[in-house]
């Protein structure tokens, strides 16, 4: 895997500086596979992370268990490991095997970072403090719904030419665009934080309603660092907090 080992937290930093472009992204650009190849090797490894599932009730954990290892089995398709198996290995593990020369501590951050990818408006507090809530926009069922990273229907990374920075591009589903629309709509004017994780990565200025429901997200970034965020972004985020509980090389 080319510069596997650049931490998910190294390019997260990186983020800080970033530049959310809330236009439509030129159709032209060229789109990259976010696929990585191994190195070589043949000795197998593996991963067991351990949920957190404090929060969910106790009838809905199965469910969230095994939700939550289909997306780690998406993040490591997207990485190109070949036919990952994510294996529900107890009330609150799986277990992760990782053909070929696929080290844990190398894909550790990744499978378990959350990915919560939220927009935010600045709001005055009454002790006269700013502080960032949730955008809301009405959904599909006719209730007011947080526009998040979960609206997204495609994360693509984009290489530009003359050593340009690379570009992550995102468009929104059909649900996703309309309440979009109707939040830029709202905000023209302010300030709309993008939040990872709770970290704010950018707050840009709306200057005019985003009616196409796509743009970019763009920064001082390496094309690892680009290419682990399309993938955070594309496989959509951890159902539950995860942790890791051991990995080692069988």
């Amino acid at each position: 895997m080319r510069a596997a080992r650049a931490a998910v937290t190294g390019f997260r930093a990186l983020l800080a500086s970033a530049l959310l472009v809330l236009l439509a992204w030129p159709a032209t650009a060229a789109a990259q596979d976010t696929r990585c190849a191994p190195s070589g090797g043949q000795q197998p490894a593996h991963l067991v992370l351990v949920a957190d599932l404090a929060e969910v009730p106790e009838a809905a954990r199965t469910d969230r268990l095994q939700e939550t290892a289909r997306v780690v089995g998406r993040r490591l398709e997207a990485l190109g490991v070949p036919a990952p198996l994510v294996q529900v290995a107890g009330p609150d593990r799986l277990r992760v095997a990782l053909p070929g020369e696929w080290s844990p501590d190398e894909l550790a951050s990744l499978l378990t970072t959350p990915a919560r990818l939220e927009f935010r408006q600045q709001i005055q507090a009454p002790d006269g403090t700013s502080q960032w809530v949730a955008v809301r926009a009405t959904g599909d069922d006719g209730s007011e719904q947080a526009l998040t990273g979960g609206y997204f229907e495609r994360v693509e990374l984009v290489l530009l030419p003359d050593n340009q920075p690379p570009v992550v591009t995102f468009q929104f589903n059909r649900e996703g665009t309309r309440m979009f629309a109707a939040v830029t709509a709202r905000l023209v004017g302010q300030r709309l934080g993008v939040f990872m994780d709770n970290q704010l990565l950018v707050a840009p200025i709306v200057r005019e309603p985003v009616r196409q429901g796509n743009g970019a997200i763009q920064g001082r970034f390496t094309v690892e660092q680009a290419r682990r965020l399309a993938i955070l972004l594309s496989t959509g985020a951890l159902p539950v907090p995860m942790r890791v509980l051991e990995g080692a090389s069988p």
